[in-house]
């Protein structure tokens, strides 16, 4: 039974799979243009979340309100795709695989 995010990861690996979450943070910068305001980007930094989801295409990390941007943004969602997750995540945890 999976209980946290550790119960995800090959052993050894919680690091790499933060790391994995960081780059899938400054890519919603991105996408939002938020990376440009420095300010915001001082204000709202990447924090770690309890609220990870295996979904079909992706590894999902949810946010509460106000965690990583303000209330006005709402649930933040960030996405890593599986392929990036290759010796983080288990094996066995990848869609379509036995």
């Amino acid at each position: 039974m999976i209980r946290t995010i550790n119960d995800m990861l090959v052993p050894g690996q919680e690091e790499a799979f933060w790391k994995a979450a960081q780059v899938a943070h400054n890519s919603w910068l991105i996408s939002t243009k938020l990376d440009q305001e420095a300010e915001f980007v001082k204000s709202w930094p990447f924090v770690k979340t309890p609220l990870v989801a295996l979904t079909y295409g992706a590894v999902i990390l949810k946010y509460n309100v106000s965690t990583i941007a303000p209330y006005a943004l709402g649930h933040i969602e960030l996405k890593i795709p599986y392929p990036r997750l290759n010796g983080i995540l288990r094996p066995e945890l990848f869609p379509g695989r036995n």
